[in-house]
């Protein structure tokens, strides 16, 4: 079995210049899942990740929705302390074909749990808080809460999705 690194994001007392340890977390999300691709634990401790809070899924060159990608990570696991109080939020953004991207034929071994993802806005064809793609492989999203969400998660490609224990609630109508 590979060893793991654990690093730490806190959107409230952290910092992208720390060295993601638990002691000195990172802020965001997006940087904390470029820095390292392979065996990974990413602990998201309580706060809200989301554009006008931690940058996270916006691009302030161009001013719009930006997708964090997973993409060529192996062993990549992003665990919320609790889904309560950990909050992906997407600000209602008309963005990205899903803000969370795992994607790619490197790809493998991915899990995410423990996290509330909200407001991703109401394009039928463009949003949504997760979206696999490619040949990406053994994804598993768990213990998630899901609300204001259009579609909660898109599969365009990739091979053993599991989706499982998770909660939508108030979700956008499909039209």
């Amino acid at each position: 079995a590979q060893s793991v690194t654990h690093y730490y994001v806190d959107a409230l007392n952290g910092s992208d210049q720390n060295s993601g340890s638990i002691t000195q977390p990172w802020k965001s999300l997006a940087y904390a899942v470029g820095f390292q691709t392979a065996n990974v634990h990413l602990h998201v401790m309580p706060g809200v990740y989301a554009p006008s809070t931690t940058g996270d899924f916006w691009d302030s060159a161009t001013l719009a929705p930006k997708q964090l990608r997973i993409d060529n990570h192996q062993n990549f696991t992003i665990t919320g302390a609790d889904r309560d109080t950990c909050i992906l939020d997407f600000e209602a953004g008309d963005g990205p074909w899903g803000f969370i991207n795992i994607t790619s034929a490197n790809t493998t071994d991915i899990e995410i749990s423990h996290l509330t993802m909200r407001n991703a806005g109401v394009d039928p064809w463009a949003n949504g808080p997760l979206v696999t793609d490619w040949s990406a492989s053994n994804i598993d999203i768990h213990n998630c809460y899901f609300e204001q969400c259009y579609s909660t998660l898109i599969v365009w490609g990739g091979f053993d999705v599991a989706f499982h224990d998770n909660v939508i609630t108030d979700a956008v109508p499909n039209t």
